[in-house]
């Protein structure tokens, strides 16, 4: 049986967040004769006290007495971080907590009604509603967990199941019709996503490359003679299916779902092949979606899942008790699983890594990425430099990867990590860097503060990550 408190206007409060709507609780609740103890900030230590009340850390041993007696009501105003914050109380003893379980919440609840009650007591909280003493209150623990361990299956068709693959696992399938007959994963088609974002009306977006990559090369294998006409043919052509993509995509969220292509699994590579579809998940991307639904056979949507590495996994969050993991995983099965918000990489990723092909191609001419390069020197980076080995790039980490790390490069079939070479077309790095780029690219990740350190670079790209900056940059050859 669930253990339970009974709220009375004796039992300790302790408040959540020691900003305005803590400030405003505190206000109602002080007027109610309830007994408040302090606040739990994580700016604790910038802030001493709120309303004349002590502000704790989670961790202060002066809570250590009230874990089992007080109640922490959590007031935050982003309420997608509430379930979060529990799991970290929950973790650190304390037992008794409300807080507001959002609609469609990632979590599983053991109990609806439970959930519904949980959520009537922060309602009368949050709208200053009369409070009728006493409240029964269940213990938090087992309330609710991370749903993991899941299939996220979005139609059945024929033979096959739709499912939303990653985007660093969705390869074309090389054709012998075409000057570069390898497979290519779809994020190294810039060309093409780039003539969606000129369609779209990007003021740095350019026809250019796709005409020079896709036709004018093209039409060297089919002796087709260019002409000015034939180009506009072209462009009217793909500026024509961009519409109809982009109109059915605002009125049917299920448009992506129905016209899913058919994918193999390639056992060799580890990737998916499209039958395919390159123009249709080229503009999924420029939508900016980070998966692409894929028709797949259940035999292959099984070696996708990888489900002896996926078991060890579950045991290893089992047994170190993680309730937040260090980076978001993009496996179906952990999809829902809490993870460090400021390691969401994966969206900047895909920004980044697009203009990186770009800028490759007018560096080198080429567009061939199975001989590129990278060095890194960050395991901070570490889920972005997962995806580029994931995409097809060289890498070589000079780092040691931790445990985690470790077995989630194994789940996405990652195994070659140290591709040393004499010439780097990319290196990932801070100031302290000393190895020169071929290519003169690289990427800095260092503290917001020192960006002043990175004068002398052109700066193509740039995304702030909380206090720290990522650039992907050019040595400027005159300094």
């Amino acid at each position: 049986m669930t253990n339970v408190i009974n709220w009375t206007i004796e039992t300790p409060i302790i408040i959540y967040g020691a900003a305005h709507r803590g400030g405003l609780l505190y206000e109602r609740l002080k007027n109610r004769n309830c007994q408040i103890i302090g606040f739990i900030d994580k700016r604790s230590d910038e802030i001493c006290e709120h309303k004349g009340l002590k502000v704790y850390k989670i961790t202060a041993d002066e809570l250590k007495i009230f874990k089992k007696k007080a109640i922490i009501i959590i007031c935050v105003a982003n309420i997608f971080e509430h379930e979060r914050i529990v799991l970290e109380l929950i973790q650190y003893g304390f037992e008794y907590i409300i807080f507001c379980p959002v609609e469609g919440s990632l979590n599983k609840y053991r109990d609806e009604n439970e959930r519904r009650n949980m959520l009537d007591i922060y309602e009368i909280l949050a709208e200053n509603y009369d409070i009728k003493f006493p409240v029964t209150l269940p213990c938090i623990k087992g309330m609710f967990s991370s749903e993991i361990g899941s299939d996220i299956i979005l139609c059945y068709r024929d033979e096959r199941i739709v499912v939303p693959v990653p985007v660093p696992f969705v390869f074309s399938r090389g054709s012998r019709d075409t000057v570069d007959n390898m497979d290519n994963c779809v994020l190294s088609l810039f060309q093409i996503i780039e003539l969606f974002n000129y369609f779209a009306g990007e003021s740095e977006a350019s026809y250019k490359n796709y005409i020079n990559i896709n036709c004018i090369n093209n039409s060297k294998v089919h002796d087709i003679k260019v002409t000015k006409r034939w180009i506009d043919n072209i462009l009217s052509s793909r500026k024509e299916i961009y519409e109809q993509m982009s109109l059915n995509e605002s009125i049917n969220p299920d448009f992506s779902v129905k016209l899913a292509v058919n994918a193999d699994w390639n056992d060799r590579k580890f990737y998916f092949n499209m039958v395919s579809g390159k123009h249709r998940a080229a503009f999924l991307i420029h939508m900016k979606k980070t998966f692409i639904p894929l028709a797949l056979t259940k035999e292959d949507y099984n070696k996708y899942l990888n489900r002896e590495i996926m078991s060890i996994l579950f045991n290893y969050i089992k047994t170190t008790q993680l309730n937040e993991l260090p980076y978001p995983l993009y496996h179906p099965y952990f999809l829902k699983f809490y993870s460090n918000p400021y390691n969401h990489f994966f969206i900047m990723f895909q920004q980044f890594i697009l203009l990186f092909f770009k800028l490759y191609y007018q560096i080198t001419g080429s567009i061939s990425i199975k001989n590129i390069s990278v060095l890194s020197f960050l395991p901070e980076l570490e889920p972005v430099i997962q995806m580029l080995r994931k995409i097809g790039l060289k890498i070589n980490c000079v780092y040691k990867p931790n445990e985690f790390d470790l077995i989630v490069r194994k789940l996405y079939y990652i195994y070659d990590m140290n591709n040393e070479s004499n010439n780097y077309d990319l290196i990932i790095c801070d100031s302290t860097n000393s190895i020169n780029s071929v290519t003169g690219l690289y990427v800095y990740y260092d503290d917001e503060e020192n960006i002043e350190k990175y004068k002398n670079c052109e700066i193509y790209f740039k995304y702030y990550i909380r206090n720290k900056i990522f650039l992907l940059g050019k040595v400027n050859e005159k300094n």
